[in-house]
């Protein structure tokens, strides 16, 4: 007993109260079966590619030469993904979902991953984005048409192309005040009243027609825009409309103009 101090007997305490003593026991027990606090087993690179080889062959699906070169099973019917992690933890390619059944739980799978492409799963029955929290895209982010409700694990999310959360069931956009997104962010159509988080992100063009207090004012936020956001080289990266309205007394008719004639605005 003389071997063991105090704190190795506090180490080994547990207070049925404390959050914070469960939590360690389930992360020493995660450890010591094997299994990491995400709930999936550890298996090897041979392992995890062998069974997304079995599951895209019983399902017609196509085997990529390399899982790093991302997957296409576009309208394939899923209900599912593979149960182990995805084969390769970087992607340059992209993986793309669109049109299947899948559900945030499905797409665990992929979290952590580093996709240097897009990550494409529109139109699914995707609630919630806990697959997002550690994972990296540097494309496209594409999650139109689901049934997304929190967003909660975008936060501080970093992107150079865009963000596509149309046709969801979105009320607070609070967690996308501190994003960067170099591209687009489209929120249209769905349940949003506050935009004011939008003031302090950082974006190319948003959409946020078809919410509640937005039906038929496309690309129009209505923000209080500081001086910083009215100066027209940062104006266009945060509305492309009516912005008459919303900055008065700058003049910006030469870069309209330029807008214009990149068809980047039309004001019509």
């Amino acid at each position: 007993m003389n071997d063991i101090d105090q704190a190795d007997l506090d180490f080994c305490a547990i207070d049925p109260k404390s959050k914070k003593s469960w939590r360690l026991m389930i992360a020493v027990a995660a450890m010591v079966i094997g299994m990491p606090i995400t709930g999936f087993a550890e298996y090897t690179v041979d392992e995890r590619e062998a069974a997304w080889e079995e599951f895209a062959n019983e399902r017609g699906l196509g085997v990529p030469d390399s899982w790093s070169d991302g997957i296409n099973w576009a309208d394939a019917g899923l209900t599912k993904l593979p149960s182990k992690r995805y084969p390769a933890g970087t992607v340059t390619g992209s993986i793309v979902l669109t049109r299947n059944n899948l559900n945030g739980a499905d797409l665990m799978v992929l979290q952590g991953l580093h996709i240097k492409g897009s990550l494409a799963a529109p139109h699914n029955n995707i609630s919630e984005l806990s697959f997002m929290d550690g994972t990296n895209v540097e494309g496209f982010l594409g999650l139109r048409g689901n049934e997304i409700v929190d967003i909660a694990p975008l936060e501080g999310y970093r992107t150079t192309k865009g963000v596509h959360l149309a046709d969801n069931r979105i009320v607070d956009i609070s967690p996308l005040h501190n994003v960067d997104i170099g591209g687009f962010l489209n929120i249209s159509n769905n349940k949003i009243t506050n935009f004011s988080p939008l003031g302090e992100a950082e974006f190319g063009h948003v959409w946020t027609e078809g919410n509640i207090t937005h039906e038929n004012k496309s690309l129009f936020i209505p923000i209080p825009l500081d001086s910083k956001n009215c100066e027209p080289e940062r104006l266009h990266r945060f509305m492309r409309y009516r912005q008459r309205e919303l900055c008065p007394g700058i003049d910006y008719s030469d870069l309209l103009e330029k807008w214009r004639e990149e068809g980047q605005f039309d004001d019509k």
